[in-house]
């Protein structure tokens, strides 16, 4: 099914470009392609003259806007990153102009470039953003969970097959693997448990909105499960479904991520797959923020997490954030004298973005640099730990960093 889906999709966008002459920019723009293909195209290209070189942009970006759709932290990554593990603040803004629903996702990483400058951006820091996003939206449906949260939940996952909302309805179905995959790309894997309630359960089994509903709110009894096996019975002797001799990969083929133009890469594939099943820890639910029939904003994802960021901060004790203990014994020849070369800001930054966030690593490095008699010296052991820690040697904060070393350790020299 999904890739009858995709073909279909690709087909129709297409027909909305038949005739269009003479094939520009300005013509694709007043077009009546989905802004999703829209804005992928403007994005990959300044100059489009060729219906041909059209019409692979549209399959492209119909492609990605599937991938996008059920699993987008995984399509997010890859597509803006593709095999580097960062890139310019420039490169990522660009990139997250093309995602035009799921917005709580942009938004929030570009909330997070708005706070300061940042020269470039590892794919671990996004990804931790992402995560950071998901747990948010995860409390915001685990919290007084209700049908109107799940629908608007899973509302793109179904527009997938229903393109206009106003068809969907609690009878809509779609595959289970959709549902599957989406769930685990968020790492979601409490919720997607509950549907081992519905007794012989395949990756092709269409469920409906009424019965995912009744699954999440665990409502869905035992009768429902009985009846949900002869109902698949015939949906499986009446619909072209996958035999059993077909495997998942060829049910879901592999979608390609369009090349990115500025490096040289192979180009990247996105296989829908189902990654093994992995037990997550319970979650306390949060106080929820106020929800809206339209979606989950991302400014109240921005309040929530800066709230839970204030209260991890106020829970935590002195000892705890306190990088360093100033004591007698540091003064005098130990990592203080590393330490004083930076304020606490800039300690905090250092941390994060060359330990690992680790201030045991910190202190020890610094204990390192101080037993240093030379510059020379000393760049030797940040080689060693820029290569252990992959650090963004470009950032602006490392250069700084680097800076300050250097001149610390020539004043000693002279």
């Amino acid at each position: 099914m999904f890739e009858n889906l995709v073909r279909e999709k690709i087909n129709s966008e297409k027909k909305k470009v038949i005739g269009l002459f003479p094939v520009s920019r300005d013509n694709v723009r007043k077009s009546e392609l989905s802004p999703f293909v829209k804005n992928f195209i403007f994005n990959e290209t300044q100059e489009i003259t060729e219906n041909d070189f059209l019409d692979e942009l549209i399959e492209k970006g119909v492609k990605l806007m599937f991938n996008y759709t059920i699993r987008p932290k995984w399509t997010m990554l890859n597509y803006v990153y593709g095999s580097m593990e960062s890139k310019s603040d420039n490169e990522l803004r660009h990139k997250l102009k093309v995602f035009t629903f799921y917005k709580f996702y942009p938004d929030t990483i570009l909330n997070y470039l708005d706070e300061e400058t940042h020269l470039y951006v590892s794919k671990g820091k996004v990804e931790l953003l992402i995560n950071d996003t998901n747990e948010v939206l995860y409390n915001k449906l685990t919290t007084d969970i209700s049908g109107v949260k799940i629908k608007n939940f899973l509302l793109n996952v179904f527009k997938l097959k229903y393109e206009n909302e106003a068809d969907i309805n609690l009878e809509s179905a779609i595959p289970f693997s959709f549902i599957k995959i989406f769930l685990e790309d968020k790492d979601y894997n409490d919720l997607l448990e509950k549907f081992d309630i519905i007794s012989s359960l395949k990756e092709n089994t269409l469920v409906s909105y009424k019965d995912i509903i009744k699954v999440l709110t665990d409502k869905y009894t035992t009768h429902e499960t009985k009846h949900e096996e002869k109902t698949e019975e015939k949906i499986e002797h009446n619909e072209e479904v996958k035999t059993d001799a077909q495997s998942d990969d060829e049910v879901f083929e592999p979608i390609i991520i369009p090349e990115q133009p500025q490096e040289k890469i192979e180009k990247e594939k996105i296989e829908v797959e189902l990654p093994k099943k992995e037990i997550k820890e319970e979650k306390t639910p949060k106080k929820e923020i106020n929800y809206t029939k339209y979606d989950i904003y991302s400014d109240d994802l921005v309040k929530e997490r800066d709230a839970k960021e204030k209260e991890e901060k106020e829970k935590e004790s002195e000892e705890e954030t306190e990088i360093f203990t100033e004591s007698d014994e540091n003064e005098i020849g130990d990592q203080y004298q590393i330490k004083r070369l930076f304020n606490e800001k800039e300690l905090n930054t250092l941390r994060d973005k060359v330990y690992g966030g680790s201030k045991t690593a910190m202190r020890n490095s610094f204990r390192e640099l101080a037993k240093s008699d030379s510059w020379k010296e000393a760049s030797s052991h940040l080689k060693n730990l820029f290569n252990e820690q992959k650090v963004n040697i470009y950032n602006k904060q490392v250069v700084k960093f680097i800076d300050a070393l250097q001149e610390h350790f020539n004043s000693k020299e002279k």
